[in-house]
Formats: structure tokens, sequence, C-alpha cells
């Protein structure tokens, strides 16, 4: 009856989450997430609750609200999976059920639980409120304009040790924001919604990595088509993003995903399409720019510092960001006591007797990539010159 009235209801949905969150709490086993959830959407106004008519500020605050209800769900899918999705495969296999079934069962199981119809009242009231926010269907992360070859994953976490040959656009189902961007990549799209600070999000812009969350998923379906294509993506200044199916670019070996391409063609075609993260130095020959410079900042002598002691040369642009935050946020918009450990403190700690240890096995392991990454750039040198010289034999 619950998922009846809220398909019918629309924006109205809304007073239908209480009961339903409700409900959930009480289904599940492990469910403080649940209700950290509930208690945040009864601290919502009244205008919200209710599905009426909310501003701009009040839908902003409401679909933090519903990003974490929707995390919270995909929790309990996970594991409701994870625990009778193997044995519905066994059971299925010993009732001689179609294996098409069997592995439906655990998705069944999650569709017919008390979390399903939390999740059709998300689906019903989410674009109301993101139109109300005016954050439209993108949410950009990390704005950098980006070519590459389009391709689908699961989830991100399966690719993690992946190198992509090709510059690479990734579509990927699930991101939890703790993974890192595979050696390639140079844009990370999902229907997920990432804290804008988790761990993936900072690599991405350090990286220079388009990311970007996508809450339609009729345009994520529209890109998702033209897998295995190369495709330009290009985020604007007010959120939206547009993109467009283009040539591959010059100096790529192999059109798609099931292309070959050399070392030296990655390297090219990494540095044309305007990207400088972490993944095109590597991709580079195996050595950084000659002009690469990182500065060490020295350590303070404090092993922990506080917010008011937020500065260059202390602690990070996160950190520095949190801290100008302090008084200009808005009264119902609280921000959390912090502390840090600054930068040297790890360095610091592996200088003490106790840890001589493991300073020295850290050493070997930095001599040992440093090793591989001088063969990578000594291979691929050697390349290069067989490709250059067989080229202008051929040209004479």
């Amino acid at each position: 009856a619950a998922e009846r009235g809220v398909a019918a209801a629309g924006f109205g949905a809304a007073a239908f989450m209480k009961p339903l969150l409700q409900n959930l709490a009480l289904s599940v086993g492990k469910n403080e997430e649940i209700c950290y959830c509930l208690k945040a959407w009864e601290g919502l106004p009244m205008a919200v609750r209710a599905g009426g008519h909310v501003s701009k500020e009040d839908a902003l605050l409401a679909v933090a609200v519903v990003n974490r209800i929707r995390r919270a769900l995909s929790e309990v899918s996970d594991t409701t999976v994870s625990r009778i999705g193997k044995i519905g495969l066994l059971y299925g296999q010993a009732f001689g059920v179609p294996h098409w079934a069997s592995q439906l069962f655990a998705e069944e199981v999650v569709r017919g639980s008390a979390a399903f119809a939390v999740s059709l009242a998300v689906s019903a009231v989410e674009p109301v409120l993101r139109n109300a926010a005016a954050l439209g269907a993108w949410q950009v992360i990390s704005p950098v304009a980006v070519t590459g070859i389009v391709d689908v994953v699961s989830g991100l976490d399966v690719v993690q040790e992946k190198v992509y040959e090709q510059p690479t656009v990734l579509i990927s189902e699930h991101v939890t924001g703790e993974e890192e961007v595979p050696e390639g990549v140079v844009a990370v799209l999902t229907p997920d919604a990432p804290d804008v600070l988790s761990h993936l999000s900072v690599r991405a812009r350090n990286m220079k990595v388009f990311f970007a969350t996508c809450h339609d998923l009729d345009p994520l379906n529209a890109i998702k088509a033209v897998k295995g294509r190369w495709a330009r993506f290009t985020p604007s200044a007010s959120g939206a993003v547009s993109w467009k199916e283009v040539e591959e670019p010059r100096g790529v070996v192999g059109g798609g995903s099931n292309g070959n391409s050399s070392s030296s063609a990655t390297a090219t075609a990494t540095a044309a399409l305007a990207t400088s993260s972490s993944s095109a130095v590597v991709l580079n020959g195996g050595r950084p720019p000659m002009d690469l410079k990182i500065t060490i900042p020295p350590w303070s002598g404090k092993w922990v510092v506080n917010m008011t002691e937020y500065r260059d040369g202390i602690v990070g642009a996160k950190s520095k960001n949190l801290a100008r935050l302090r008084g200009q946020l808005p009264k119902w918009v609280g921000l959390p006591s912090s502390i840090t450990l600054p930068f040297g403190c790890c360095e610091e700690a592996l200088k003490m007797a106790e840890n001589q240890k493991i300073r020295d096995e850290l050493s070997e392991l930095v001599k040992t990539l440093v090793a591989r990454n001088e063969q990578h750039y000594n291979n691929t040198h050697n390349r290069n010159h067989t490709t250059t010289t067989t080229t202008t034999n051929n040209n004479n």
C-alpha cells in the first residue's frame, strides 16, 4: 500500500518518508545509520517533510539528507545481497531452478523489503528538491574538459589495479569515495553521490580528472550507449555538462575498447587531451616532467593542530578550506570542530628508533619502485626509437 501511495504522490511522497524510515529501522538488524537518517529527516523544515513548497535554501539542506538516505539504502542492499546471494545460487542449483532466476533471487529479496519503499520515496522527491535547489542533473565535483574512450564498469573498486592504455572516460555504477582513480582514466562519471571532500573527490581535483555525479539516468544512459567510442566532455561554469562524440585523436593506436595501444601513443594522447593528472605523469614514458618541483613543508614541531592553526605550510587545502568556512555558513549549518595531523608528522614518526624497521622497509620499496619506473622508461624509449626508425625507412 505504501509503495502504491508513494508512486502516485509525486513530491507528496515526502510525507511518507518518516513512517517508511521508521519501518526500515525496525526491519534491519544494524540500523544505526537508518536512525541517523530518520533524525536528519525529522530536522528538516515542515514544508519539506509535508511535501509542500520549498525554498532554495531548504531544498539544498533536504538534498543533503536525501543523499545520506540513498547511501544508507545502498548499504542495506549490498549487505543483503552479500549475505544471501551465494546461498540463493546454491539453493537454486539444488532445486533445479533456472540460473537466471537464482541470480535474481537476492535482488528480489531487496525489492520486497522495507528498503525498497524508502527508495521509491527518495526517487519521487529528489528530482523536485534538486530542481528547487537549482542543482540540475549534474553535480560536478572536479570540472575538467577531457576527451577519452568511454567504458562502463559496475564499480570503481573492481578496476583499482587496472591500467588503461588509452585515455578513458569511466562510467561507474557505484562509487564510495574511498577509491583511487585508476591509471589512464581521465574522467569518472557515476549516479552515486560521494562526498565532495571524500578521498576520491580530492584526488580527482588534484589530478585534474573530470569527476561528476549524474542524478538523471537518461543522460547517463545516453553516454553508456557510446561505450567503446571516443567522446569529448566539457563542464560549464554553471554546473552543466555537455558532451559529443569525436574522432579518435591522432597518435592513438587502436580505436576502441578492443584496440591495442603503445605506451608512447597513450602518452601523446594523454598530453594532447589536456590532462595533467598523476596518471598522465606515469604514462609519460615512466618519468615525471623535468620541470616538476615538489616543495616539502618543514615539520611545525606539533603532532596535532586545531582549526585556528590551519594555514599554508602546516596543513593541506581541505583543512584550510574548512577553516575558511568559519563565520561564512548559515546558522542552520553546523561546522564541526576538527583537528589535523600537520605536514611532517609521518616523516618525524619514521625517524624514531622504534620505527627503524618500518623505515628500512619503506626505503627498499621506494628503491624498487624507482627501478621499475626507470625500466619502464627505458623500454618505452627503445620502442619509440624503433617505431621512429621504421617509420623513417618506410617513408624513404
